[in-house]
């Protein structure tokens, strides 16, 4: 992709690694809804959960995105615990306070989707897939030729 890629993308990317990846036992991989990490910026999509609600599949395992307001994925990133992780990347606040806000200004980070995966090594592969097959623009990962 020349373009940062969009949540669509995501979700197709998802989707083809459901198929041609995953052992057709495992359920089935679904994306979370949007979790708006901007409670006073005007109205966006329709969201699961706006900040400081619980983290989307706080407790489990899983790949997480960070998008930008125009729903473009500007970065992916796994865990263990999803709660944990996306913690470690915002603090509290009346608007949640990035670690690093230099990598991630404001328009870079308005909403967060996880995909929990059941385990947690599942969340390795599923993590390099999607760097290798989107090349979100915030990743240093993956930043070779995609196929």
């Amino acid at each position: 992709m020349t373009m940062a890629p969009t949540l669509e993308n995501l979700v197709q990317a998802v989707a083809e690694f459901q198929t041609t990846h995953r052992h057709p036992e495992r359920p089935l991989l679904a994306l979370s809804g949007l979790y708006d990490l901007d409670p006073v910026a005007p109205a966006g999509p329709a969201a699961a959960a706006v900040w400081p609600a619980t983290w989307l599949h706080n407790a489990e395992p899983g790949v997480y995105a960070i998008l930008a307001g125009d729903l473009t994925v500007r970065y992916i990133g796994k865990a263990d615990v999803l709660g944990d992780r996306l913690s470690s990347h915002f603090r509290n606040g009346e608007r949640p306070r990035v670690v690093d806000a230099e990598r991630w200004p404001e328009p870079y980070r308005r909403y967060v989707v996880v995909v929990p995966v059941g385990q947690a090594f599942e969340s390795l592969s599923l993590e390099a897939y999607l760097i290798r097959h989107l090349a979100p623009p915030d990743n240093a990962a993956g930043k070779g030729p995609r196929t």
